[in-house]
């Protein structure tokens, strides 16, 4: 797999709520009015997965941690690390808008997202909102949109490795700090699986970083 390096300058203008970092909780959303609202207080069928839940089930990929989400069905070619598609409530793969903190990162050449290589590492809430949203974000959101939010929702520090048969080795660290109104986060993940047959062995480096400045309520701007 060919490395791929990507950055985004963000100027974000929202409500004074949007822009305290705070706000990111299990019981928050963005995704289904483009503006915070609770969970509970939202009339959009949404679910929420949090940092948490990651951890709990021990979800390397986010392919793992999708398949708990109801009316969401992945599809993987093959073993760790193949193309995995995405299917809410059962369309098409292309009918769901993917989004990375607010970034449509859909690969155009695929008809929809390859949730293959999705890394969990510091990935701290994935919101899916499920229904046709295509007035809101656009033609491809017309089974739902689903938004991977890497933002610190505080100071955190986490680091782990692990190895097994099969050549399996993983390692990833993650680490968040803010310093008054600067919020800077990163982290770095590395696998590697020789797989269950000849020529099925899956590596991934993925890395990623953010720095965001809250230059008053209402206004942050970050490099991603």
């Amino acid at each position: 797999m060919k490395p791929f390096l990507s950055a985004v300058l963000l100027l974000v203008i929202a409500l004074p709520l949007a822009a305290q970092p705070q706000r990111l909780t299990d019981q928050i959303i963005v995704t289904a009015s483009d503006l915070p609202e609770k969970v509970d207080e939202t009339p959009a069928a949404v679910s929420v997965i949090t940092r948490k839940q990651i951890d709990a089930i021990d979800a390397r990929d986010l392919a793992d941690a999708l398949r708990h989400v109801p009316g969401v069905t992945l599809v993987r070619t093959g073993s760790p690390g193949k193309t995995a598609a995405l299917f809410t409530r059962g369309s098409n793969s292309n009918h769901t808008l993917v989004l990375w903190n607010g970034i449509e990162i859909i690969n155009p050449a695929f008809g929809g997202y390859d949730w293959g290589q999705f890394s969990t590492a510091g990935v701290e809430q994935v919101e899916i909102v499920r229904g046709p949203y295509s007035a809101l974000y656009g033609s491809e959101a017309v089974a739902g949109v689903i938004n991977v939010i890497s933002a610190p929702a505080g100071d955190e520090a986490q680091a782990e490795i692990e190895g097994g048969g099969r050549g399996l080795r993983s390692g990833r660290a993650f680490v968040a700090r803010t310093f008054a109104s600067l919020l800077a986060s990163g982290s770095l993940d590395s696998t590697h699986d020789d797989g269950f047959a000849q020529n099925d062995f899956f590596t991934r480096t993925a890395g990623t970083g953010s720095l965001r400045w809250i230059a008053t309520p209402a206004t942050s701007v970050g490099l991603l």
